[in-house]
């Protein structure tokens, strides 16, 4: 039997679920996930392997109405990805386009954020839509729901799952073999990743930031780690998470340090699971002014 390989571009709005389906594709964590929007930053490979199958799954961040130079490279990150990949999966909120339990008519499900993207992927040659989060819907709506997308974009694959409940995921990979090229495995098949230990580290205490704080902090909260130490039975990492008012600073530390104390507790604890040894975790916060705005402190964060 033939074997498959190539990339394929998770792309959508932001909370779609792209960061739970390329984990729960992978089988394990690898993007941090949360309920706020944009949790997602960077692009981010995930290298799954099944039989005669390898795909390079690419997490990007939400494209979105840009609010910040940092909003601006999280778009155009994502956008970028469209024309390198092989395939693009787009994953679409089915969710939200229910009201009153009846499905929302065209020409309002194609308006704004949805409407924008189907723009950019009308022409694609190969392209999956998975319609996300069914196991938040009346299973009879998902016909009607489908029939819209199929509709608006003739062309494209069409698949309902729930990233989160591991549901559909078996069929989404039969879909990828599909519409991938005939190839050998890209890369070796025990590598889970390009990014290194220190961005998977970085994002798992950002996530916690993300989970623990309220909705205005999270948006201009950077991690950058600063020391990371291996050490024979553990590794000592020290890190600053960057803000940009001395108020996002008093939350994230909390009273008496606690909510940092948690914050620390929670990531250290992901961590070790990451690492698969024990770890020092030392975090710092630090306030630097409109940091989102500022072109030269983006490309010393990564952006």
């Amino acid at each position: 039997m033939t074997h498959h390989s190539g990339f394929i571009g998770l792309i959508g709005l932001p909370n779609a679920g792209k960061s739970t389906l390329l984990n729960s594709a992978l089988e394990q964590k690898l993007s941090i996930v949360s309920s706020k929007p944009q949790t997602t930053r960077n692009r981010i490979l995930g290298i799954i392997n099944a039989e005669n199958l390898q795909v390079a799954l690419v997490d990007t961040p939400g494209i979105h109405r840009p609010r910040s130079r940092m909003h601006n490279a999280m778009v155009k990150m994502a956008k970028d990805v469209i024309p390198e990949m092989d395939a693009i999966c787009w994953v679409v909120d089915a969710s939200l386009l229910v009201k009153n339990k009846k499905v929302l008519p065209r020409e309002k499900i194609f308006t704004r954020g949805l409407k924008h993207i189907a723009s950019i992927v009308r022409d694609l040659d190969q392209l999956i839509i998975v319609l996300n989060k069914i196991d938040l819907l009346h299973k009879p709506l998902l016909l009607p729901l489908m029939a819209s997308f199929q509709e608006e974009l003739p062309n494209a694959k069409l698949l309902p799952l729930s990233a989160k409940k591991v549901d559909g995921v078996e069929q989404l990979l039969s879909l990828f073999q599909q519409v991938l090229p005939e190839m050998e495995p890209m890369f070796p098949t025990d590598m889970l990743t390009d990014v290194s230990e220190r961005f998977l580290v970085a994002e798992r205490i950002r996530e916690k930031v993300f989970v623990l704080t309220n909705q205005e902090v999270p948006y201009s909260v950077a991690v950058e780690i600063q020391q990371f130490t291996e050490k024979k039975n553990k590794v000592e990492i020290y890190a600053r998470i960057w803000v940009e008012r001395d108020s996002q600073k008093g939350i994230i530390i909390g009273k008496g340090g606690a909510r940092l104390k948690e914050i620390g507790t929670r990531a250290r604890q992901d961590i070790e699971q990451l690492l698969g040894t024990r770890v020092y975790l030392d975090l710092r916060v630090s306030v630097r002014d409109k940091w989102t705005n500022n072109p030269n402190r983006l490309r010393e964060l990564g952006f």
